[in-house]
């Protein structure tokens, strides 16, 4: 918008990025076995190509998002603004070493005494609520699961207003291609079976990627009109779900499960993506993501660039200001 108030066309834009993926990665595809003077040669003419194809094509600008850090180097000795990012990460890391963790209960007794009577609390509730929770990848997924999940999928794109922007496609290939790389956390009622909510995480060689969560309304989740009055009986409030879940449910499938499945696998984190401070409280801190921008209009790029230096200010200001208040670690 600032972009057309000042008389430019901020479309069509070049873009290097993973479509809908927010994770950090190499965007300069080098091949191995280069020394670095050698790299450091190819990936800034890469680097220039890019600025080459946008005054090629009269494109406004190049973004180059969730690039590594070592690659800022090059991108800034050729003019291109950096921008930081904030994501919560978790670290498979016992605080005070490099050695990883051997359980959850190992994780929770690295928490304030507070935080972890919390968690503990938290975790027991899915089952006072009459729910099982469980993970599954690989064959343990079945199809009706994934036909299920996306059911969540949608409704909860709608309670949010969001776009459901991955279709059923999407799904069924990612089930017949990749599901040795998947992993799902469900929501089930004991005694009935039915799912009620779950989350689709990503496996990766080092990380586990959490994506997308969905909660059923009642009325799906039961199949009947009786379900308002068996949650009203089970003490859950139908509200909750209707925002959400059964209380504590998005913490369960999204965090700690994520967590015990990182651990048991050997990973070196959980990504939890961007948005939500009280992903803090349960072992997620701030971490930055860093991308990179080309302005093809000279007269534009100062007001860019000093709008960019104030945002990461505020930005390292706030990642620092969460994790000194908001860490549930000990000191």
């Amino acid at each position: 918008q600032a972009f057309q108030r000042a008389g430019g066309s901020y479309y069509p834009k070049l873009q290097s990025a993973v479509p809908f993926t927010p994770v950090t990665g190499s965007r300069l595809l080098v091949r191995g076995g280069l020394d670095e003077d050698d790299r450091k040669i190819v990936s800034s003419a890469l680097a220039r190509g890019l600025i080459a194809c946008c005054h090629q094509y009269n494109v406004s600008s190049a973004h180059v998002t969730f690039c590594r850090g070592e690659e800022m180097a090059t991108f800034r000795e050729l003019g291109y603004m950096p921008r930081l990012g904030m994501q919560y990460h978790w670290e498979n890391r016992r605080r005070g070493t490099e050695e990883k963790y051997a359980s959850f209960k190992e994780f929770e007794m690295d928490l304030k005494q507070s935080r972890r009577k919390n968690v503990r609390q938290e975790r027991k509730r899915p089952a006072k609520d009459g729910l099982r929770v469980f993970r599954a990848t690989g064959d343990d997924i079945k199809p009706d699961q994934m036909a299920d999940f996306y059911e969540m999928y949608v409704a909860q794109t709608e309670k949010k207003w969001g776009r459901d922007y991955l279709r059923r496609e999407f799904f069924d290939e990612i089930y017949e291609t990749m599901r040795d790389d998947i992993m799902f956390v469900f929501a089930e009622q004991e005694g009935t079976g039915r799912l009620v909510a779950g989350a689709i995480n990503f496996i990766g060689s080092h990380a586990l990627y959490g994506r997308n969560w969905g909660c059923l309304p009642p009325e799906s989740a039961a199949g009947d009109a009786n379900l308002s009055k068996l949650f009203r009986s089970m003490g859950v409030d139908t509200g909750a779900q209707m925002s959400g879940g059964f209380k504590h449910l998005h913490f369960e499938c999204c965090y700690y499960q994520a967590i015990e499945a990182a651990i048991e696998l050997g990973l070196d984190r959980v990504e939890a993506g961007a948005q939500g401070e009280h992903k803090i409280s349960r072992g997620y801190l701030p971490v930055e993501t860093h991308s990179a921008h080309y302005v093809a209009d000279l007269s534009f790029q100062s007001a860019v660039s000093e709008f960019l230096g104030r945002e990461r200010r505020e930005m390292m200001e706030v990642m620092e200001v969460l994790t000194a208040s908001e860490s549930p670690f000990k000191t």
